[in-house]
């Protein structure tokens, strides 16, 4: 579990950290937090091609918050998590993005609707302000049609405000549950996120 909190850190300490994931093939757990880092592309899709390369990873949460990375980073992020055959265990958190839209959210609904061994999933979107109701609405019918035993509810509680959940019946022998719960909410200020960001996941 490592929290990098406004601390400088660029693309080039994320791209050797990836290369650390991805020569780490006995890895089950990973924990990662990213918050105001200046965290870019080409730091998000290091950290994809680490996770791909990561076959014994079941568990995987990463949250990012204020970063400056978009569309290219998050699909290559998809792409990771596709490639995870061991990835049990999902939890994804983006605060404030403002670089991340649509296009990556659609690309990461993709490399989660291939990750088949997935059995629990979290997705939260706080203060993207490039990311719709399309995009969310979207993911929940990718896991409709590639999970045929789950139960997928979209609702649009106000402008801005979306959430996504999904259920696994659970199978004959196995018990098996997929969870989705994503939100995009606009806060009145980035202040604001920014303050509950520090009071809930990084506490002094």
């Amino acid at each position: 579990h490592l929290t990098f909190d406004r601390c400088g850190l660029s693309d080039t300490g994320v791209v050797a950290l990836g290369k650390g994931i991805e020569a780490a093939k006995s890895l089950a757990s990973l924990h990662l937090v990213f918050h105001d880092c200046g965290l870019g592309d080409t730091g998000v899709a290091a950290l994809g091609k680490g996770i791909e390369a990561a076959k014994s990873l079941a568990s995987l949460h990463l949250t990012f918050a204020f970063c400056k990375f978009g569309d290219t980073g998050v699909a290559a992020l998809g792409e990771g998590i596709e490639a995870a055959k061991s990835l049990a265990s999902l939890h994804l958190t983006f605060w404030g993005c403002d670089e991340l839209g649509d296009t990556g959210v659609a690309a990461l609904g993709e490399g989660i609707e291939a990750a088949k061994s997935l059995a629990s999933l979290h997705l939260g979107l706080e203060g993207c302000k490039r990311v719709g109701h399309a995009a969310l609405e979207g993911f929940s019918h990718k896991l409709k049609s590639s999970r045929s035993s789950a139960s997928v509810e979209f609702e649009n509680h106000a402008e801005g405000y979306f959430t996504v959940d999904a259920h696994f019946e659970p199978p004959l022998e196995t018990e098996d549950v997929l969870t989705v719960d994503a939100h995009l909410e606009m806060p009145p200020d980035s202040a604001r996120v920014s303050h509950t960001y520090q009071r809930l996941c990084c506490p002094m």
